[in-house]
């Protein structure tokens, strides 16, 4: 059987300002080495008020995606739904959230058991990472 695999190197380019990283690994039913093979860079901009596919390809078969979004308390409450057969987690990178009405802050998780709308309630500039899952 072959295994696929993936090589990866961080690196800090700034010899001054430190760099964190967030390191995900998924294991999928059907692997796709296609996923991660063009990199591709974001700025905040881009990620602001709404959920920007980082991971995944659109397509009702796709085993996982990872979406990352930007707000501030004006955006107001978003919302991310997980469909049927669908799970998945959230994170928080940065800030101070109220997700379905549990407080959460910077470096928080929580695990979503099934299919829901989750609302989410920015009370400060908050940066949250979503990975939604087959289940």
């Amino acid at each position: 059987m072959a295994r696929l695999g993936t090589e990866d190197e961080e690196w800090n380019p700034s010899p001054f300002a430190p760099t964190e990283f967030i390191q995900l690994w998924l294991q999928t039913a059907q692997p796709d080495p296609t996923l991660l093979a063009q990199p591709s860079h974001h700025t905040s901009h881009d990620r602001f008020g709404r959920w920007l596919q980082i991971v995944g390809a659109n397509g009702a078969s796709q085993d996982a995606s990872v979406h990352v979004a930007r707000l501030n308390p004006s955006t107001r409450c978003m919302q991310y739904q997980f469909k049927p057969g669908r799970a998945g987690y959230f994170y928080v990178i940065e800030g101070d959230v109220q997700v379905n009405d549990e407080h959460m802050e910077r470096r928080d998780a929580a695990r979503v058991t099934g299919a829901g709308l989750v609302n989410i309630e920015p009370s400060q500039p908050t940066e949250l990472l979503i990975v939604d899952v087959s289940i």
